[in-house]
């Protein structure tokens, strides 16, 4: 006799971790909008697709850089919340080794250059953002590579805020 199971974390970490098609993807996100038991697990997964943050097929890859960067505003606004001479120290904690994060202290490091704002803020930001990438663990969950390149990303957005100051 078959007997139904609901998603557990574990069991979700293996289904994502396996080679899926689009097609299962779509039928685990169906799964988790009309199984209020699976979706206090993976209810993520659905928002994510949901506003296109992942897309069928996607990989454990896929969802932790779209939670990452789901994430970033909420650790950006901790982050500004700080007193900018304390920001540095602040990133010792470890919920700012965030991709998301490092993402968003560039993007919002290259605003300020684009708009000519305060281009030592600009700079402040986009060093954030370098010792972030850089203090991201290797394989956590990105390989080295990935890491590597999140790192020179930081690095162009400082290398063009100081241009400008």
């Amino acid at each position: 006799m078959f007997a139904a199971a609901h998603l557990t974390r574990d069991s979700l970490r293996e289904l994502l971790a396996e080679e899926r098609s689009p097609a299962a993807d779509r039928l685990l996100l169906h799964l988790l909008a009309i199984c209020p038991e699976c979706r206090e697990v993976g209810g993520d997964l659905l928002e994510l697709a949901e506003r296109g943050a992942i897309r069928a097929p996607f990989g454990p890859v896929d969802v932790e850089l779209a939670r990452s960067r789901a994430q970033a505003p909420a650790l950006w606004a901790e982050l500004l919340a700080l007193p900018a001479s304390e920001r540095r120290r602040g990133l010792r904690d470890r919920c700012f080794l965030s991709w998301g994060l490092a993402e968003r202290l560039a993007e919002e490091s290259a605003a300020r250059v684009a708009t000519e704002e305060d281009a030592r803020e600009a700079t402040d930001l986009a060093k954030l953002a370098v010792t972030i990438a850089r203090r991201i663990p290797p394989d956590d969950p990105f390989e080295e590579g990935w890491r590597v390149q999140l790192e020179a990303l930081a690095v162009a957005h400082l290398a063009a805020a100081r241009l400008r100051f």
